[in-house]
């Protein structure tokens, strides 16, 4: 893929240019789909009374409020 208005002569890829954000962006896709499989998402057509099945208490309250180190 090319940026014609920046590479108007299609030399340089603009994958190859903006690349390195591909590991921080990758690192948070991951991090969100595991928080997935704790918290799942509301299903579709869920009526607007749904209450999730799972404790929404944060790690950190459970805890005492004693983050980890």
């Amino acid at each position: 893929m090319f940026n014609l208005m920046q590479d108007p002569k299609e030399e340089t890829d603009v994958n190859t240019m903006q690349g390195w954000v591909r590991g921080p962006i990758r690192r948070m896709v991951n991090a969100f789909q595991a928080s997935l499989k704790s918290y799942p998402p509301i299903p579709p057509g869920a009526p607007d009374d749904y209450a999730p099945s799972y404790d929404m208490t944060p790690p950190a309250a459970k805890d005492g409020g004693q983050e980890a180190p």
